[in-house]
């Protein structure tokens, strides 16, 4: 499975990325502390979950470098979840292409420059 936090505002589910390992060991330790349900911390790739939010109709949520996240106060027993692209999950994956595309360009610049990251 994986990890998501239900945004009351607009009824969406909001997956979560961590940039930083110890930002996502940080957040798994206060969702146990919280009596959540064990989670398991793992490696994806990024443009696998970017998919999975886009035919669900999930959002993605990235957590930089540096941020902290808190966990909700209540766990969400059920994911609600159904396969198939609705116009909100076309857009995102428009979005998410996009952003790809231009990731692809950020790192054939820097590796142009010398920089490796």
């Amino acid at each position: 499975g994986i990890y998501a936090r239900h945004l009351s505002e607009n009824g969406r589910d909001l997956v979560l990325l961590f940039v930083e390992d110890e930002a996502a060991v940080r957040y798994r330790d206060m969702l146990a502390a919280n009596d959540f349900p064990e989670a398991d911390i793992v490696l994806v790739d990024t443009r696998e979950l970017l998919s999975f939010c886009a035919q669900s109709g999930h959002l993605l949520g990235v957590v930089r470098k540096g941020g902290v996240l808190i966990p909700p106060e209540e766990n969400v027993e059920r994911f609600q979840w159904s396969p198939g692209m609705s116009a909100e999950a076309l857009a995102a994956e428009t979005a998410a292409l996009l952003l790809e595309q231009q990731q692809e360009q950020l790192d054939v610049a820097a590796d142009g420059d010398g920089v490796h990251g």
